[in-house]
């Protein structure tokens, strides 16, 4: 009996590569050097019984059995897959081409003067036979195994791409969302600070009542003040909240629940103006001025109003248009000058005691007369360092709301 390890040591020395191992059927298939590949030798290293398969320049692909080999015959057949050991054979030619002959071929040693009968010669050709046939069925077993092996591995390498391919594409969609996620909140914060630079981030106020005013612009829409000192006020949501107004404007605002406000104004002598998100308008003014913005207001959006004595008031509505009638002589030249006309209004102020006003423009341009303002208000709006975005006033009690940035 060989060991494998001395059988494999001893075929490598040879230059043959060892192809595969069967422990089972204790088996090791070898093969010879690159310039005779197809030729292989599948040693039986526990019943020391070698076969080689060679092209045979005549017969073509030839198998040759041995038994009871020694090492050094094994050596010698690793050298020569030819040689003559000695020891009796068998020979299977046209192996592989359907029509498998056995055929007797007996190799004499020294004294050997044995005679085979016909029935001897068939009774070993059979013993060969079922050799050949348990070495075929054990080399089968090996390319079943191997492709068995190669099938789970192949399996093993699928499963692992589609699980590779499965995080990739969960991590690209964590990834999208995140991203969804992050230009959402970029997209937020652009259009809060766009809201913030148009309203102003800061305010400042002076009144009667100011419990519970936002110290805060970050999410106000809209202030308005009420004409006895109090105030009101709309968030981004469209809620809103008041202290100290008219009834009549509670009573509207009351109607609507204090939703889906847009935006309102509170004229120093009961008349309002309130804009709901969804299109609905409320209003309220006296009778010569409301002929006057019926048609527009039923139209229109209001962006911000202002109303003085006489009937007159300013308007500018979100398309960025603007009407105004009955305004001091000089606020009416300012808004007709060309010099205007490239400048956005952001505020406009209508005394309601004589014809003091003020109008506030976007690129920080500031202009009053005929009012004399608190001096903390007359402050700020004289700031160079200052963008004013709207001024509420009332002369009667003084009280003021001054957005600003």
């Amino acid at each position: 009996m060989f060991e494998f390890p001395q059988v494999v040591q001893l075929a490598t020395s040879h230059g043959l590569t060892l192809l595969c191992h069967n422990e089972t059927s204790r088996v090791a298939i070898f093969q010879y050097p690159s310039d005779i590949s197809q030729w292989k030798v599948n040693v039986y290293y526990t019943t020391q019984t070698v076969a080689t398969v060679i092209n045979h320049p005549v017969k073509g692909r030839t198998q040759l059995f041995r038994r009871n080999v020694s090492l050094a015959d094994l050596g010698k057949i690793f050298q020569n897959a030819r040689v003559h050991t000695g020891k009796g054979y068998y020979r299977l030619s046209d192996l592989g081409s359907g029509n498998v002959k056995l055929e007797p071929f007996v190799v004499a040693t020294i004294g050997d003067d044995d005679q085979y009968d016909e029935e001897t010669a068939l009774k070993k050709q059979l013993i060969s036979l079922e050799e050949q046939t348990k070495v075929v069925k054990e080399l089968l077993d090996v390319f079943e195994q191997k492709r068995k092996r190669e099938a789970e591995e192949a399996l093993r390498i699928q499963k692992e791409r589609e699980a590779r391919e499965e995080s990739q594409r969960v991590e690209r969609e964590r990834q999208r969302r995140l991203e969804e996620e992050r230009e959402g909140e970029r997209i937020q914060k652009a259009e809060r600070a766009r809201k913030l630079k148009k309203r102003g981030s800061t305010v400042d106020w002076s009144l009667c009542y100011a419990e519970h005013i936002p110290k805060t612009m970050d999410s106000t829409k809209c202030l308005a003040l009420s004409p006895s000192g109090g105030y009101a006020v709309i968030s981004d949501d469209g809620d809103s909240g008041h202290h100290s107004i008219p009834d009549n404007i509670a009573d509207v605002l009351a109607k609507q629940h204090h939703k889906n406000l847009d935006y309102f104004y509170f004229g120093p002598n009961g008349d309002y103006y309130i804009q709901k998100t969804n299109g609905k308008r409320f209003w309220s003014f006296p009778e010569g001025r409301q002929k006057d913005f019926d048609n527009q207001l039923s139209v229109k959006w209001v962006e911000f109003m202002a109303f003085g004595q006489n009937g007159s008031y300013y308007v500018k509505f979100s398309d960025g248009s603007s009407s105004w009638c009955n305004v001091p002589d000089e606020l009416n030249r300012i808004l007709k000058s060309p010099a205007s006309k490239n400048r956005t209004v952001c505020s406009v102020w209508l005394s309601n005691l004589g014809d003091g006003f003020c109008i506030i423009f976007e690129d920080g341009g500031c202009t009053f007369q005929g009012v004399t303002f608190p001096k903390r208000l007359y402050d700020t709006l004289i700031n160079p360092n200052v963008r004013v975005k709207q001024l509420l006033y009332m002369e009667s009690n003084r009280t003021f709301i001054v957005r600003y940035s």
